[in-house]
This record gives structure tokens, C-alpha cells and sequence, in this order.
């Protein structure tokens, strides 16, 4: 048995030998039918008999690179099982039924019960690597997904599936996330609470197509500015913060792509969207990959959040004694311009998802290479705003338009008239 040396293990000699006479003989490869003029032919210009040449061309013949004309070294091939076929059903019997199961027991611990299997049965004991090799051999979603779950099966080993674009504005991804980091309010410096940040990317550029920053829980409102900033373009944004970085993503996507929350399914977000002519696609339930785009997007914002004073951490564990609330000082406004700031970093940051290319250069070159963004008129930004804001329907009636909230505010013309001394209705005047 014998292995085949690797392209990064071969010599210089031996690798522009290899790439010749794989230049020379894959051609004849893919032919059907060969003939022996050329083949002779062939093996004078590599200086090599004809028998020889013949038996490289069926190596290329199962594949054409020229790695499969390098040499094998003795040895056996990677993964062959040396054991006792005894031995390896014991740790396959084992590895089955106690390492990939919930219990996720040691790797000592699986190393010790086969050990005293094969013991009991008569049979040599293997080694800790032997053992550690079969480890690794099991795929590892399926050793994962068996140990930890599926989701963490999904984030470690993601499998087929995800989202891919091949253009800018093809895709965005949306999510709410609330921020690890308590604000104060501007006048007493007192914590408010941890605020919401609502964000958009672009599946194929990377880039930060839009954000919102706002106090409670996710809404119809929050999802509305996020997408009007994300169609419009950014200047104005920036000039109102004394900033003007290079912004240029705007536009209207193909699809808009989200969980399923329920302000991404409310009827405002559905029909906004329709008006525009933009599809909605939700991700399936208990799949995150479809979402790992935005997610470790959500990731990167968040570790630089932790270096913040009032961060909360990811954890109870991370944060430990430290006091949020007691060294919180920054406002909501001020923590929307730190936002904006580190989505302008990380447009400007190498990004291994698209092969180390910065979003900004990946929107710039789809833009030199003729991309024009579906844009948005900038007198269009009211009724753009408009079209996903909630609604509802009320009739006239003789005692006016009732609301849900009609109780509330009855108590507050009631309360209102009482102070100003006056008499019934008319006498109300909203301050």
C-alpha cells in the first residue's frame, strides 16, 4: 500500500515534470478513442516509453489534474483501518452509542470503555490516537448535531443550503437584535435600558444597507425605518451626524429575506413590500444557516459593543461583578452614531466570505462592471415611509371614530377638563 505525496510535499523537479506531461497527455485523456500515432507521439516529447505514457493517461483519465501523476510513498493509504477487525466494531459500537449522544461524554472517558471491551473480549487494547482518528472520521455535522444539537450542528458545519447572490441588491437579510449595553438619558444620566438595533445587509456585497437604532421591543415601526434608510440613499443620514463617509448602497432588492417574526409578517411590512415590487422570503424554522449571513454580522457588532462602558456582555458569566448600569454613559442618539461608525469600519474591513475582498470594493466593482441600483427618488421617501406604516380601518359613526385605546383616552379629556374647570368635550383642548 502506498500514499500519494501531496502537491505542497512535492519538489520543485517534480512538480513542473508532472504539470508537463499533464499538458501534454490530458487532451489525449479525453479523447474516447486514441490513437497510437499520437500517443507515440506524445510520450517522444515527454522523453517516456509509450507503455508508460498509456498508463498515465488512465490515471488522468479519473482525474485530469496534474496532482494525479505525482508519486505514491510507501506507506499506507490515509485511512486505512490497520486494526483487528474486532477491534474497530468495539469502537465503532462504541463511538455509536455512548461519544454521539446528548450525555457527550470525554474523550478519555470513550478511550477507557473501549479499552475494557476489548479487554473483556480477549483483544488488544488500541491507542488513544487510534481511537482520536475514528473520532475525527465521523462527519462532523452528524457528530455534532448527536452531541450538541441541531443548531449548533448548523453554526459549526453548515450544511447546503444557505443564502447566495450573485449581484448586489439581489438579496438583503434583515433581523432585530437587542444590544448588549445600557443607555442613560440625556438629562439626568440615568439608564433607560438596552436599546434595539434593527439592521439590513446585502447577501452578495456584504455591505450594511441600512439600520435603526431605537428603545424597545422589535416593531412594525423599527422594521419601516430600517428598510425606508436602507432604500434611500445615505447622504443626508451622514450629514446630520457630521459624518460623510462613502455610503453608496441604495435601491430597491429583489428579495427580502427574514425570520419569522411578527412584524416581518404583518400585513403594513407585506404590502409595503408589494408596492415596491420586492419579494419576501422567510426562513425555514430551525435552520439557521439560512440567517448566518446577518447573524455573525449581529456577532461582530456585538464583540465591539463589549469594549463600550455599560456593556452588559453576552452573559451573566462574562459580565460577573461588573456594574452596567453604575458605568453606563452613553445616550441613544450617541450609541446611533457609534452604529454608524462601525458599520463604516466594516465596510472598509477584509471579509473572508467573499474572499477577502472589503464589502466597499465588492459593491464598487459590481458598480464599474455596469450594476445600477433600482433607487428610490428622494421625494418619494414620505410615501415610501408610508406604505409600511401599520394602518386601520374605523367608521364615522354620531359619537365620532372609536379606537381600542378610546377608553384611555376618555380618562385623560375627563382628568383634562377637570383641571382646566371646564364642562363636558368641548372644553378639551390637547396640549
Amino acid at each position: 500500500m502506498a500514499q500519494r505525496i501531496s502537491c505542497a510535499d512535492a519538489s520543485d523537479t517534480e512538480w513542473e515534470k508532472v504539470v508537463r506531461q499533464a499538458e501534454i497527455l490530458a487532451p489525449l485523456a479525453q479523447r474516447d478513442r486514441k490513437k497510437r500515432a499520437d500517443v507515440d507521439r506524445a510520450a517522444q516529447l515527454l522523453g517516456i516509453s509509450t507503455s508508460n505514457a498509456y498508463r498515465l493517461i488512465r490515471l488522468l483519465e479519473g482525474d485530469p489534474r496534474p496532482t494525479a501523476l505525482l508519486p505514491h510513498t510507501p506507506g499506507p493509504d490515509a485511512g486505512q483501518a490497520l486494526l483487528d477487525p474486532r477491534i474497530e466494531t468495539v469502537i465503532s459500537e462504541v463511538l455509536e452509542r455512548s461519544y454521539c449522544s446528548p450525555q457527550k461524554p470525554k474523550e478519555s472517558a470513550v478511550v477507557t470503555e473501549i479499552r475494557g471491551k476489548c479487554r473483556a473480549q480477549g483483544l488488544a487494547q488500541p491507542s488513544r490516537k487510534a481511537v482520536h482518528t475514528r473520532i475525527q472520521a465521523i462527519d462532523l455535522f452528524a457528530r455534532l448535531r448527536s452531541r450538541e444539537g441541531e443548531n449548533a450542528a448548523e453554526r459549526a458545519a453548515p450544511r447546503p443550503g444557505g443564502i447566495e447572490a450573485t449581484a448586489p441588491n439581489q438579496i438583503w437579510l434583515i433581523d432585530h437584535t437587542l444590544a448588549d449595553l445600557i443607555l442613560v438619558d440625556r438629562r439626568y444620566r440615568l439608564p433607560i435600558g438596552r436599546p434595539t438595533i434593527t439592521l439590513i445587509i446585502d447577501a452578495y456585497t456584504r455591505m450594511c444597507v441600512g439600520s435603526y437604532v431605537s428603545l424597545g421591543a422589535p416593531s412594525i415601526i423599527q422594521t419601516a425605518m430600517a428598510l425606508l434608510r436602507a432604500f434611500m440613499p445615505k447622504d443626508a443620514l451622514l450629514e446630520s451626524i457630521g459624518h460623510d463617509w462613502p455610503w453608496p448602497c441604495h435601491g430597491f432588492p429583489e428579495v427580502l429575506h427574514s425570520d419569522n417574526g411578527i412584524d416581518f409578517k404583518s400585513l403594513a411590512i407585506r404590502r409595503g413590500l408589494d408596492t415596491y415590487d420586492v419579494a419576501q422570503y422567510f426562513r425555514p424554522v430551525r435552520q439557521p444557516r439560512y440567517g448566518a449571513l446577518i447573524e455573525r454580522f449581529i456577532g461582530t457588532l456585538m464583540g465591539e459593543l463589549h469594549l463600550v462602558p455599560g456593556t452588559t456582555f453576552s452573559n451573566v458569566d462574562r459580565r460577573g461583578d461588573y456594574d452596567s448600569d453604575r458605568r453606563a454613559v452613553m445616550t441613544l442618539d450617541a450609541f446611533e452614531i457609534w452604529v454608524l461608525l462601525q458599520i463604516s469600519r466594516y465596510h472598509r474591513s477584509p471579509h473572508r466570505g467573499i474572499d477577502g475582498f472589503t464589502p466597499q470594493s465588492r459593491w464598487d466593482e459590481a458598480v464599474e462592471n455596469g450594476f445600477q441600483p433600482r433607487a428610490v427618488p428622494p421625494s418619494y421617501a414620505e410615501d415610501v415611509l408610508l406604505a409600511f406604516l401599520p394602518s386601520a380601518k374605523r367608521q364615522v359613526s354620531r359619537t365620532g371614530i372609536h379606537f381600542k385605546w378610546a377608553a384611555l383616552l376618555g380618562t385623560l379629556v375627563r382628568t383634562a377638563n377637570s383641571q382646566r374647570g371646564g364642562i363636558g368635550r368641548t372644553s378639551f383642548r390637547p396640549t
